[in-house]
């Protein structure tokens, strides 16, 4: 799946799988580590990002479900 992700005001264009979580894509597709890895499983807020500047945990995002938001890491 192509997408284009916007995060910290910056456009990024990259093939990944539909099904593929935020925090991966982030930290392992575009080598950015402002995201933390925690749990894994959606309880412990480490990923925290914000999606159009709703808090949500990067781990439990799907890619297909980020659409064309917004997204900004936390520092």
């Amino acid at each position: 799946m192509n997408v284009k992700l916007n995060i910290d005001n910056k456009d990024y264009e990259l093939d990944v799988d539909a099904n593929d979580k935020l925090l991966w894509v982030i930290r392992q597709d575009l080598n950015l580590e402002g995201v933390k890895v925690g749990c894994c499983e959606g309880v412990c807020g480490t990923c925290r990002v914000f999606i159009n500047g709703k808090s949500v945990q990067s781990c439990s995002v799907a890619i297909k479900d980020i659409g064309d938001a917004k997204i900004t890491l936390t520092k």
